[in-house]
């Protein structure tokens, strides 16, 4: 199931999310879907960094547009997670594309997490 959507980032996390986009040879759209099943499935870890902050948005933000290709099960379990959350869909995949990104900064995911060859959604 596909659907188009506007995300609002800072510039230093738009900037991070298209690098990070390229040096795994993915287009920022695949790691932003990589992010949501990644984020779904890190959810009974209990980090405290899983929950969507609470942070003032700025009126500032950079977009991007992104067109998401994720399974209907994955887009249920995400609709369900915004609203147990409080928060809009995309601002939920802003913090899962930003949570991936810091997992794979740190270590604590390897980067084959996100190859293209392992998008079950291709």
């Amino acid at each position: 199931m596909r659907r188009s959507m506007t995300l609002e980032l800072d510039e230093f996390g738009l900037a991070t999310l298209e690098a990070e986009a390229r040096r795994h040879s993915l287009s920022p759209d695949q790691l932003v879907g990589h992010a949501a099943r990644y984020y779904l499935a890190d959810r009974g870890s209990g980090r405290p960094a899983h929950r969507v902050p609470r942070f003032p948005r700025r009126r500032n933000e950079s977009t991007v547009d992104v067109d998401l290709d994720l399974e209907g099960g994955t887009w249920r379990e995400l609709d369900e997670e915004s609203e147990r959350q409080g928060v809009p869909v995309e601002r939920l995949l802003e913090h899962a594309a930003l949570y991936l990104i810091a997992d794979l900064d740190s270590g604590r995911v390897a980067g084959k997490l996100v190859s293209s060859t392992d998008d079950p959604d291709d």
